[in-house]
């Protein structure tokens, strides 16, 4: 599935799993289940929808927004290589039409790619 047709709670699922990310393969005591907690906070866990959540990720990640017009935001994460440079430079992108949804899905193609397999549904 492509990141840019990620939403609601796939969306979320999907952060939450990059969130995650370290944990992969690692045994769940009580010491990792405490770092699992504090790196996604409250539950339930929704950064696509929730300020709380997805803010500090975007500032964690130093991801860029840009409002084009009325619901059309764009995300971007990583240094742009050269502002002279008319092909795209950035490390990973985003779009959607609120400011959460573009970065949360620019996080999760900055982990995965552009696109990610089906098994989050």
């Amino acid at each position: 599935m492509k990141v840019a047709e990620l939403h609601g709670m796939l969306l979320d699922w999907w952060v939450c799993r990059a969130e995650l990310k370290e944990f992969v393969g690692m045994k769940v005591d009580e010491d990792t289940s405490a770092q699992m907690s504090r790196k996604i906070g409250t539950l339930p866990f929704h950064p696509s929808a929730n300020w709380h959540q997805g803010g500090p990720i975007i500032a964690r990640e130093c991801i860029t927004l840009v409002c084009w017009e009325k619901e059309r935001w764009e995300a971007y994460m990583g240094e742009q290589r050269s502002y002279l440079d008319v092909t795209p430079g950035w490390d990973a992108d985003g779009n959607g039409a609120a400011p959460l949804i573009a970065a949360m899905r620019a996080y999760v193609a900055s982990k995965y790619g552009e696109e990610v397999p089906d098994e989050g549904k």
